[in-house]
């Protein structure tokens, strides 16, 4: 198995939350009269993690070990947008 992966991107990190929380979130925030004319920022304390991270959780959950292939930003680009071309996707 292989797993592609943003040169120079692998140690940023990403926040990876639900939509469902997010959205619950909103809501109560919308409610609260503290947060009128504020800016909110949603900063959870967990589920921050890398693209490499992210690779090592994959590798634990299914028991395997994933050979990882970096490409760059317009590799990548072209990649989707030949695929896109096979399923007669405007790009």
């Amino acid at each position: 198995m292989y797993i592609l992966l943003p040169q120079g991107r692998t140690f940023s990190a990403g926040v990876f939350v639900k939509e469902g929380d997010v959205a619950q979130f909103t809501i109560c925030t919308i409610e609260d009269p503290r947060t009128l004319n504020q800016t909110l920022y949603l900063r959870p304390p967990g589920n921050i993690c890398s693209m490499n991270e992210l690779a090592d959780l994959w590798e634990m959950k299914i028991n395997k070990s994933l050979k990882r292939i970096y490409i760059t930003e317009e590799q990548l680009l072209k990649e989707i947008v030949g695929k896109l071309k096979l399923l007669k996707v405007k790009w």
